[in-house]
């Protein structure tokens, strides 16, 4: 009786050998596809890291003119300029920049900008002024087969002196050159100001930084202020007790009789460290999100700064120099507010979430006070350009609500306090479109920094005496559309029947007609992280500013079969 045993060949055991080698040699491919990845990204944050760190030193120069032993605007030029060592060599030169995995050839190039015939020209006129009004900065990193570059504007305003633009008059204060500004003409750019005096615009430019630019200047075009802005989301997690910034802030001046910018205290607190988003491990990349994990944290409550004034304390009804006055006695423990983790739940220690409201105060980026956005509005942009006066009462108006309420402070009342005006009816009106048109659509945050008793007061002094009080008034008009264009719900611009009206990038197309209005929303994070760029909530608890709750500003949109007429 002859058995038959069935099992591998040796056929079958060189295929399964093919087959594993195969497997084996894809993953090997696949974890060095993503080793390079990981290693051409951290690169690439190296390099921008470095590109902002020479932003900010060219931003740092004294003084204007040329003196020994100084850094000032008139050394700006390409390649050359920035803050000197002791040995009197620039800290940041061009070169090659070592210490890290990769070599890195920074460069700048810089060009001069004169005010000539009221244009802006960066050909040099005759006669040739002593200086230009401005600098266009082009910063270059290259490195193995990559190359970055970041541009900015750098104005002839020495940032340890831009507070003094506005006090002129006072013989004892530095006389400054006049710097002119002039104001943009872009359809979804709000001019915020009396019609007799002081007006202000802000402006957010699609930067990897998501900088917004503010500027003060009077009807003659003379610029009086200047701020930069940027909002960073990071990955943190808590350190040890030791020195950091308190919130850098606004406080009124009562010598200059406006708002002047105010850098934290040093003091010793909790903090915190950057992380590589994975684990709790710090790194040192010395960037916007090192500073902003470090200083991000409330002191605990009942401390007293060096005049005996207490400090942020919420539970005691004290809201001065809270880095969020916003968030409300709920989202504070022993005086200092709550972060939280990636999932939603309070971080008492390891990693968590954080996100920054940075600002150049003294050539220096710090950690402000959080943004506060009042309304949120939606529109056409073509209706917005053509009602530019009629939003700009609708702003006053938001202002004058809390001047003339009875708070003591601005730290986020609801409508029982403050008696908001309705929206106005430009923001209301149901859009029309013919079948197969598409419009252009806006949408703005109106953003009131927290007001101190002594701020709202002279503000309050100031529109009693027919003063130029919105301009003392840290408020920021921000177009929205950029930060998050496409739906991304509850976020950016969304239709209730993208079968019958659709956005894209800003753009709404009407598809097919429509018998009852078709609801258009966009969806804004409150706080910080809408700014920030980033889609994941940093702080959501219950409080009233918290970044989980995404406001929606509603448009109607109406379709019909009209026909287009063909353009002549």
């Amino acid at each position: 009786m002859i058995s038959k045993q069935s099992g591998f060949g040796l056929i079958e055991v060189l295929i399964a050998c093919l087959v594993l080698g195969i497997g084996m040699a894809a993953l090997v491919k696949l974890e060095n596809l993503y080793l390079q990845a990981s290693r051409l990204s951290k690169a690439r944050n190296i390099a921008l890291n470095l590109a902002q760190q020479k932003l900010d030193d060219l931003r740092s120069f004294s003084q204007l003119t040329a003196s020994a032993n100084q850094f000032t605007y008139s050394d700006i030029e390409t390649n050359l300029g920035g803050a000197l060592k002791a040995d009197g060599l620039l800290k940041f030169p061009a070169g090659l920049v070592t210490g890290y995995s990769d070599s890195y050839q920074l460069t700048w190039t810089v060009e001069n900008g004169y005010w000539y015939q009221q244009h802006l020209t960066y050909s040099p006129p005759t006669p040739l002024p002593v200086y230009p009004e401005q600098k266009r900065v082009t910063v270059n990193l290259d490195w193995a087969d990559q190359h970055l570059q970041l541009q900015t504007i750098i104005a002839a305003i020495s940032p340890n002196v831009t507070a003094e633009l506005a006090d002129r008059h006072d013989s004892n204060s530095v006389i400054h050159p006049d710097i002119h500004y002039t104001p943009s003409k872009q359809e979804d750019i709000a001019t915020i100001g009396s019609e007799t005096g002081n007006q202000r615009q802000t402006i957010a430019l699609n930067t990897p930084h998501n900088q917004i630019n503010a500027y003060t200047y009077n009807l003659a075009g003379k610029l009086l202020r200047q701020e930069q802005f940027t909002t960073v989301a990071c990955n943190c997690a808590f350190s040890s007790r030791g020195p950091a910034y308190t919130a850098a802030h606004g406080q009124w001046d009562p010598l200059k009789k406006q708002f002047i910018d105010q850098t934290g205290d040093w003091v010793i607190k909790d903090r915190g460290c950057q992380t590589n988003g994975i684990d709790s491990q710090c790194i040192d990349s010395n960037d916007l999100c090192s500073r902003c994990c470090n200083d991000h944290h409330d002191p605990s409550n009942n401390q007293l700064d060096g005049n005996h004034i207490p400090y942020c304390d919420p539970e005691h009804g004290i809201f001065d120099r809270c880095f969020d006055p916003f968030r409300g006695i709920s989202d504070f423990s022993l005086g200092k507010h709550l972060h939280y983790t990636a999932n939603g739940t309070i971080a008492n220690g390891g990693a968590y979430l954080e996100s920054c409201r940075m600002k150049q105060i003294d050539g220096r980026w710090q950690v402000y006070q959080d943004w506060h956005r009042v309304a949120l509005n939606a529109m056409p942009r073509k209706t917005f350009s053509e009602h530019h006066s009629d939003y700009k009462n609708y702003v006053i108006s938001m202002i004058d609500a809390i001047l003339d309420s009875s708070i003591s402070q601005f730290n986020g009342q609801d409508n029982s306090e403050i008696n908001w005006p309705p929206a106005a009816e430009l923001f209301n009106a149901p859009l029309q479109l013919a079948l197969g048109d598409s419009q252009t659509l806006t949408a703005h945050g109106l953003y009131i920094d927290y007001l101190n008793p002594e701020l709202l007061n002279a503000l309050r002094q100031q529109k009693q005496h027919h003063q130029d009080y919105p301009s003392n008034l840290p408020i920021y008009d921000i177009e929205l559309s950029d930060f998050v264009q496409d739906c991304q719900a509850p976020r950016g611009w969304c239709s209730s029947n993208p079968q019958q009206v659709t956005i894209n990038a800003n753009q709404i197309q009407a598809l097919s007609i429509t018998t009852e209005p078709t609801n258009i929303s966009f969806g804004f994070a409150r706080s910080n992280s809408g700014l920030a760029k980033f889609n994941q909530a940093i702080d959501v608890s219950l409080a009233a500013n918290s970044d989980d709750i995404i406001d929606q500003a509603l448009l109607a949109i109406s379709v019909s079969a009209q026909i287009i007429p063909n353009s002549p």
